[in-house]
């Protein structure tokens, strides 16, 4: 009888080992995940002439990579003693669903070794092959993420390794398969990147006049008095969702219609969304708690606004993209060549009108979805959203 508790005890210690390996492995390097969304949260990595934060735009991948390349890394004295690769690669250029699963080499050398790595000067590095995008099609520049990465070797990396992705098509799976490499990134960042520019032709944010008062430039939304904050609204802080606007939705019978004919998937654009009801909502909604089929309706009233929430991130991700891709340029300069220190602008006024159109779909999604969350708060029904429902990296 005295076997079994020991062997517990011996079991609960090996389970105790586990669990500090595992910290002890994460602490200081990117989740286990090449594709996180949460690149600037990893221990960083940088070239010289690249942005020295992660998020800063970039308005040229490979031209500080054509001359002798020097990495810096942070804190390399964590590093361990095997051999090291650096990876550039650019994310989205495949296109979908190719993005999800591949990416396009841009930049690969190898064998880079810890005391390289640690001088205070950088690491020169030596690339496996020159570094390239691919161009631009038609007459419009492109705008993506580019992420550098820092991987550890199992072993040296041969000479004719790299020639195998001779179309530089790098699969991430290959990570989880092959000799060299150990499977997670331990250094990683990311810069929105203009990957190139056509000289003659503005890129198709252009191709829409500004008005006046957007000369110089546009803004974020500044909080307002009537600003809701919610369980809802304070994962998009980009979004300003005004609690008139909410009621506004609320005497709408686009609810009403969502709940009697049940679409598939919530209609953004129904002629209910205009039209006012002649009954109280919420009366409406109280009565029906007390039917039959409550917990059928208080279900749907959960996943409406589970489905409005994961819109919601769909439309602010293309809000982020403008943004981003905005502040690749240069501010607008007056009519004497000085910079217009009146205001500092958000937003370039090339992409004003795409970032204010897009600002409004945003926030129209945002407030059906707090309605939403607002009955459910009415039925005293807890809601939390599920953060792992849509990818936006």
């Amino acid at each position: 009888m005295d076997q079994y508790p020991r062997s517990v005890h011996q079991l609960q210690l090996f389970v105790v080992f586990l669990l500090l390996q595992q910290i002890s492995v994460a602490v200081g390097s990117c989740t286990c995940c090449l594709r996180t969304r949460t690149v600037c949260d990893c221990a960083q990595l940088r070239f010289d002439h690249h942005p020295k934060d992660c998020g800063d735009g970039l308005e040229n991948a490979t031209n500080a990579l054509l001359e002798k390349p020097i990495l810096f890394v942070s804190n390399p004295a964590d590093l361990s003693d095997e051999l090291h690769s650096v990876l550039i690669l650019d994310t989205h250029v495949l296109g979908h669903p190719k993005m999800w699963s591949h990416a396009y080499i841009v930049f690969a050398a190898s064998n880079l070794n810890k005391t390289c790595l640690k001088q205070p000067t950088g690491c020169h590095v030596q690339p496996e092959y020159k570094p390239h995008t691919i161009p631009c099609e038609g007459e419009n520049a492109r705008y993506g993420p580019l992420r550098v990465i820092l991987i550890q070797q199992k072993t040296a990396v041969t000479n004719n390794f790299w020639k195998q992705f001779a179309q530089r098509i790098f699969p991430y799976s290959y990570l989880y398969e092959n000799p060299f490499f150990m499977k997670s990134p331990i250094r990683m960042t990311e810069y929105p990147t203009l990957y190139c520019r056509h000289a003659e032709k503005f890129d198709i944010f252009l191709y829409t006049p500004f008005k006046e008062e957007e000369r110089y430039g546009c803004n974020l939304e500044q909080p307002s008095p009537d600003q809701v904050k919610s369980v809802f609204t304070n994962h998009f802080p980009l979004l300003v969702v005004r609690q008139a606007d909410v009621n506004q939705d609320l005497q709408r019978c686009h609810i009403h219609e969502d709940w009697t004919s049940k679409p598939v998937r919530p209609r953004s654009e129904s002629k209910m969304f205009g039209k006012i009801c002649s009954f109280d909502i919420l009366t409406w909604v109280s009565l029906m708690t007390t039917a039959e089929n409550a917990s059928t309706f208080v279900g749907f009233m959960k996943q409406r606004t589970n489905d409005w929430f994961t819109l919601t991130q769909l439309e602010v991700m293309h809000l982020e993209t403008i943004l981003n891709s905005s502040r690749l340029y240069e501010p607008v300069l007056t009519d004497d060549g000085h910079p217009h220190y009146e205001t500092s602008y958000d937003v370039h006024p090339y992409f004003c009108p795409a970032f204010l159109k897009q600002l409004e779909k945003a926030r129209r999604t945002a407030t059906r979805g707090e309605a939403y969350l607002q009955i459910l708060r009415f039925l005293k029904v807890e809601w939390n959203p599920n953060l792992n429902y849509y990818r936006t990296d």
